[in-house]
This record gives structure tokens, C-alpha cells and sequence, in this order.
């Protein structure tokens, strides 16, 4: 499987492929970085804001079992610095957005080309859906919050 990668400019092509984070998949690591395309910018307490990763991709064509995931940085959140998870659908070919929120009591300072989530490609199952009119029953049944926990 094939994943292309459209940069929306030179500048930001150089961000994500110059220097020591480069732009690639590393031998370990599921996830590849995404960076800020945006100039910079104080993302204020409680503030929620898409920022823009510059970038595009598209999965191989007739591999609809595949999606991206984007997910959050551990550094980020460690920071106080919410990364939403988001899905990039097989045939979704616009600019990544990144929906981050400021957690913390202080603005949080964003750079053209900081390294802000990252994303995973994955496979997807698609299931045959059958309509009942009830379950089977289970052991945990409908116990949710901290139940699996519960001897």
C-alpha cells in the first residue's frame, strides 16, 4: 500500500522534510508527526482551534479498508494541550486539520512547523450489520464507567 503525500507550498514542504524530524515512517513507530502550517499563534485557555498540517494524503485507489488516524503527541498532552483524535476517510483528500484545545490556565505559544499530533494509517473492517431486537447476554452486560475493573 501506497500513501501520497501533497504539500500545500515550498515553505511548508521544507518544514516537514529539512532538519532532524523528517517527514518519514520510522522503523518502531506507528505514527508519522504532523506540524503546524500556520504562523505563529497563542492558543489561549480554554480556547479549541483547527490547525491546519498543510498536508494531503490519498491511500492507494480501491483501498477503501484503510483509514488515517490522527491522534495526539504524548508531549502535547503532557503540556496541557488536547489533541482530539480524528479520522481521515479513504476518500477525504483534503488538508489534514488538527482540532487542539488549551487546557491549561496559560496561552500555549504555536510555530510555523511545530510538531503538534501525529497520524497512523490503519486497516478498517466493515462489518455485515444485522438489525435484532435484542442481545445475547454477557457477563458485563450494560455496566459501563470503571466496571471492567470491579472484582
Amino acid at each position: 500500500m501506497k500513501l501520497k503525500v501533497v504539500f500545500e507550498s515550498e515553505k511548508i514542504r521544507d518544514a516537514y522534510m529539512l532538519g532532524e524530524k523528517k517527514f518519514v515512517w520510522t522503523y518502531g513507530n506507528s505514527g508519522i508527526d504532523l506540524r503546524s502550517a500556520e504562523e505563529s499563534f497563542e492558543l489561549q485557555p480554554g480556547e479549541r482551534k483547527i490547525v491546519s498540517s498543510g498536508i494531503r494524503t490519498q491511500l492507494d485507489e480501491n483501498n477503501d479498508l484503510w483509514e488515517v488516524q490522527l491522534r495526539p503527541r504524548s508531549g502535547m498532552n503532557a503540556k496541557g494541550i488536547y489533541v482530539a483524535l480524528g479520522t481521515i476517510d479513504y476518500s477525504y483528500t483534503g488538508v489534514m486539520g488538527v482540532v487542539m484545545t488549551n487546557q491549561t490556565s496559560a496561552p500555549f505559544k504555536i510555530e510555523f512547523g511545530d510538531r503538534i499530533a501525529q497520524f497512523v494509517v490503519c486497516p478498517i473492517a466493515k462489518p455485515e450489520i444485522e438489525i435484532v431486537e435484542k442481545f445475547e447476554e454477557r457477563d458485563r452486560g450494560s455496566k459501563a464507567f470503571g466496571s471492567s475493573g470491579v472484582k
